[in-house]
Parts: structure tokens; C-alpha cells; sequence
């Protein structure tokens, strides 16, 4: 919104400086407290040219020097203001500003807030100007940092200098522009106001790609777990930590962790940096020769960001076998088409994992399946197995129970292909049928022995 200033000050502004100068309004002389410095303070800065003040945090541009085009941040300390201080923060213009856009001309502060003017800046034209809002994050203190917004005039022209003067309170924000040509009137001046309501950053990131090799994995071997975690879309926030989860069949925590800060830990989910310091983060967790038992997990990750949204954690099926017996291995993504699902059709991705293996002196098989059909609306998990069999080409089957969705009571093959189906890739097969006592030949879901999109199946014969 925009609002014309134009009644005539000059009888006030000049009553204003004669009460100033009188000496009867002098009664004492009082020296500085504190003294506030730039820490990478040089010639020509003109560090001082505007400040501003609220609460505890002071903010002071610097006008003058060509390599710095910056606003300071001080914040009281907590012994009070004394001595000297360098800043706690500086500001930036994520256009790089320059002096000769005048970034810093004019400076507010009012609680959480920052506003610098940058007068000379060129988004409507030359000299139009333009003013930079900053706002300290929800987590710690003020940070180096860019804008969170910038303030333009609708009606922005050529020497407009908006942005020469600049107020803030609470979140109204007035930038004047006192060469605006206001209707047929040359350089009248004007001022415009701002209400600045940003949208509340209350989303977690979203966690994609969790990945997790090898896959499956012999209890012996190392496992890496990874993922991408990603804020650009749910608030822009850097993230400031990452979790992982190992979870059993059952839903029970075997294993986690939480990396954050400087992270090096192999054993805690750091970035590829080892800093938190980005919008998004790839981050790996190494598991533990030993850490998990044969078994099928489903091993997750989830992020927060810097204001301490926790987004949601996102899985990948993990399998962990003992190759002292024969066995068959398995997981991975295969694409579920709308014909496999006899119920709702629908179609989409599909994950699984599974390990099913011979004892020594056992004639029944040791060994559980998980297969996360979302799309369909189908977590299927087994409860007991009744038969493994491995042949030759090398391709693994096995029968066994289990239930969809923690209830209903399914019988369920898999038909699980190692580098052996069409020409020499893995392929996984599934059947749910007899669901709820119904017929050995009524299916709720049929996928024949598909192409794995990503994973891998393990034949062991031994």
C-alpha cells in the first residue's frame, strides 16, 4: 500500500531545531557506554552512516567501501553494553548491492526484524531503490544471511530514491522515497507502507531416495544407509539435523541415531560435507558388521530444519541374511501395474524385502517378507513360512502366511529371480490369495516375476 505524505513540516521542523539549541534545554553532558565497531572495519567505510536500535540488537550500515556493501548486527551482551564489540551478524543483499545501489543508507530494526535501504537501487530504473528485509532465524541468534524479502514501489521510477529513509515497527514497515513524482508534481515525495506477514515456516523437510547397500546384506558385511533431505519446498530453511531408524517386523527400534552441527560420525547420519549448513543434505550412516540379525527391516531417515520442523521419515526395506544356510535374499522397488492389484487396480511403485532360509535340522524354512504396496493401500507381512525351494537357473520359492495390514490372513508365494529372469536380470513375483479364508484360487494380489526397477535378489546354494 502505498500512502502520499505531503503536508508541510518546515514550521515544526523548525521549532523542533530552535528547542535543540537552546541552551536552557542542555542540563548535561553524557559520554557513550559502548562502543560498536565492524570487525573487518577499513578506509573510506563510512561504518555509522545509519543505525538503529531496538531491544538488545542494534543495527548500523556502512555506506562507503565498494567490497563490503553490508548492514552490522550487535547484539547486548550479557554483562550490558560496555567496552567495545564486533558484530554478531552481517547483512547482505542477495542481488550483491553495491555502493553504488546505496545498500544500507537507511536502517530499522524493531524485535526480529531488520530493514535496509538501498536508495540508488535499479529495479524500477536507475536510482528507483529498493529496501531488504531481514528477519533473525527461529532457532539461536542473528546469522550472516540475505534477505527474507525485498520491498519494491508498485509505481517504482527512474530517481525515485525509495528507501532513503526507512521505519520499522513490529510488521508495518514505511520506506520513503522523497523524489517520487507524485501526480504532475516533480520530486513531492511520498512514503510507502508495508505490511510484512510472511508465510509461517511449519512444514518439515522431505526426506527422498533413502537408499541402503549393500541390499540385501550378510550380518558380516557393512551397510550403508543414505538420503537426500530437502527444505526448498517446505520453507526454504537450512536443515539442521538428520535421524535414522533400524526398525524390526514388529516395529520395534533396533538401531538410531541423530547427526547435527559438525557431523563426522560414521555411525550418525552426516552430510557428504559433514556440515548442516544447506537447504538440502545428502547424508550416510554406516551400520556395524553384527549391528542387525537376519531379518528384514525397514531402515528410515527423516530430516528438521533450522526452525525445528521435523518432516517424516521415509523408509526402504532392508534384508540381512546369515550365508551359513541356504537361503534366498532380497530387496528393492519393482512397479506394480493396476492388473496385479485384483481389488482397487491401482498401479504404481512397490517395495520389498525378504529372507528365507533352511536351518540346520529344520525342515521349515526360517525367514519373513515385507512387501509396501502404497498406491493399493497394501502392507503385507509374513507371520510363518511352510517351504523354500531353490533351483537351479538360480531362482528361489517359497509359500508362507501372513497378514495385510496387521488383519486380514493371507497365504503368499514369492517367486524370486537372481540375474536368471529374461535375459539376465533380477526379478520379484508375488501372490496373496486364500485372504480371509476365501479359495486357494481367489487372489488379492497377483504380480507375475517383474523386472526390479531398483535392489537386487540373492540366490545362496551353498
Amino acid at each position: 500500500m502505498k500512502t502520499i505524505l505531503q503536508k508541510n513540516f518546515s514550521f515544526l521542523i523548525w521549532a523542533v531545531m530552535l528547542a535543540l539549541l537552546s541552551p536552557g534545554l542542555v542540563h548535561a553532558q553524557v559520554n557513550e557506554d559502548f562502543k560498536l565497531l565492524a570487525s573487518d572495519g577499513a578506509a573510506d567505510d563510512k561504518f555509522g552512516w545509519s543505525v538503529a536500535v531496538s531491544g538488545d540488537t542494534a543495527v548500523v550500515g556502512a555506506l562507503g567501501n565498494p567490497n563490503r556493501f553490508r548492514a552490522y548486527v550487535f547484539v547486548k551482551p550479557a554483562t550490558g553494553w560496555s567496552g567495545t564489540l564486533n558484530e554478531a551478524a552481517n547483512l547482505f543483499a542477495s542481488d550483491a548491492a553495491t555502493t553504488t545501489t546505496e545498500f544500507g543508507f537507511s536502517v530499522a530494526v524493531s524485535g526480529d526484524t531488520a530493514l535496509v535501504g538501498a536508495r540508488l537501487d535499479d529495479d524500477g530504473g536507475s536510482g528507483s531503490g529498493s529496501a531488504y528485509v531481514f528477519v533473525k532465524p527461529a532457532l539461536g541468534g542473528w546469522v550472516d544471511a540475505v534477505e527474507d524479502a525485498k520491498l519494491l514501489a508498485s509505481d517504482g521510477a527512474v530517481l525515485d530514491n525509495f528507501g532513503v529513509s526507512v521505519a520499522l515497527d513490529g510488521d508495518t514497515a514505511v520506506v520513503g522515497a522523497y523524489l517520487d513524482d507524485v501526480r504532475v508534481i516533480t520530486d513531492a515525495g511520498s512514503a510507502y507502507v508495508f505490511d510484512l506477514v510472511f508465510d509461517s515456516d511449519s512444514d518439515g523437510p522431505i526426506t527422498s531416495n533413502v537408499l541402503a547397500g549393500p541390499n540385501p546384506a550378510a550380518v558380516s558385511e557393512s551397510i550403508t544407509l543414505s538420503a537426500h533431505i530437502d527444505d526448498a519446498t517446505t520453507g526454504g530453511a537450512t536443515i539442521a539435523s538428520a535421524d535414522f531408524e533400524i526398525r524390526d517386523g514388529d516395529a520395534n527400534v533396533v538401531l538410531s541415531g541423530t547427526g547435527s552441527g559438525t557431523c563426522s560420525d560414521s555411525q550418525l547420519p552426516c552430510p557428504d560435507d559433514t556440515a548442516f549448513d544447506q537447504v538440502d543434505e545428502d547424508v550416510a550412516v554406516t551400520i556395524d558388521p553384527g549391528d542387525l540379525t537376519p531379518g528384514v527391516y525397514n531402515a528410515c531417515v527423516r530430516g528438521t530444519d533450522a526452525p525445528g520442523n521435523v518432516g517424516a521419515y521415509e523408509c526402504t526395506l532392508l534384508a540381512v541374511y546369515d550365508p551359513s544356510a541356504w537361503f534366498v535374499t532380497g530387496g528393492g522397488f519393482v512397479n506394480s501395474p493396476s492388473a496385479a492389484d485384483v481389488v482397487n487396480g491401482a498401479a504404481g511403485p512397490a517395495r520389498f524385502g525378504f529372507v528365507s532360509k533352511y536351518l540346520p535340522g529344520r525342515s521349515i524354512p526360517d525367514g519373513n517378507l515385507e512387501f509396501q504396496f502404497q498406491a493399493g493401500s497394501l502392507n503385507f507381512k509374513s507371520t510363518s513360512m511352510d517351504w523354500l525351494v531353490v533351483s537351479g537357473e538360480p531362482r528361489g520359492r517359497f509359500q508362507g502366511t501372513g497378514t495385510i495390514n496387521g488383519s486380514t490372513v493371507c497365504k503368499f508365494v514369492v517367486d524370486a529371480w537372481d540375474g536368471s529372469f529374461n535375459g539376465g536380470v533380477d526379478a520379484f513375483g508375488l501372490r496373496l490369495f486364500a485372504c480371509g479364508g476365501a479359495a486357494a484360487d481367489v487372489h488379492r494380489y497377483n504380480l507375475p516375476a517383474t523386472q526390479l526397477t531398483r535392489g537386487s535378489i540373492i540366490i545362496h546354494t551353498r
